[in-house]
């Protein structure tokens, strides 16, 4: 009996063992899918964390890009209405030395021009009467020279 309680008792021992290094096996082999299924989530985690940052990046751009050009279009606005304004008072100055200086009766280069003026414009017409509007400052210089006015236009009209 001793002798097979020392065989039942290795063959125990060998069984326990091998047991042992089963569970082992399992354990390490669990241990490595563990690792190998980890490794894989995190990638898959950093992937996404990279798209994530990649996309908040691009939008980040776009935004920037927008106020950039926003901030470009409402200088170019504010320059074109500056340069508006000194246009409008640079017609206005014009206008009022052009009054003052050339469209007087006094200037004859003045007078043959609303004298020719009218002329056009009885030509033009072709009608028996014609109402001439003029400036308050022009009344008695044209009231002046509608006979003329009648006499070159009765010539032109024969010619």
């Amino acid at each position: 009996m001793t002798g097979l309680d020392t065989d039942a008792f290795e063959l125990k021992r060998m069984m326990r063992q091998e047991a042992h290094e089963k569970a082992f096996e399992v354990k390490v082999m669990g241990q490595r899918l563990f690792e190998k299924e980890k490794s894989k989530i995190v990638k898959e985690e950093i992937n996404t964390l990279h798209t994530e940052n990649e996309k908040k990046k691009q939008n980040l751009q776009m935004e920037l890009n927008i106020q950039r050009s926003q901030k470009i279009n409402s200088t170019r606005l504010a320059k074109m209405s500056e340069r508006e304004k000194c246009i409008q008072s640079i017609k206005e100055e014009l206008k009022e030395k052009l009054v003052s200086q050339i469209a007087t009766t006094s200037n004859p280069e003045y007078k043959q021009f609303l004298k020719d003026l009218i002329i056009q414009g009885m030509i033009k017409l072709l009608e028996e009467e014609i109402v001439v509007r003029a400036r308050k400052e022009d009344i008695s210089y044209i009231q002046g020279i509608v006979s003329e006015c009648e006499q070159t236009f009765k010539r032109y009209m024969k010619e």
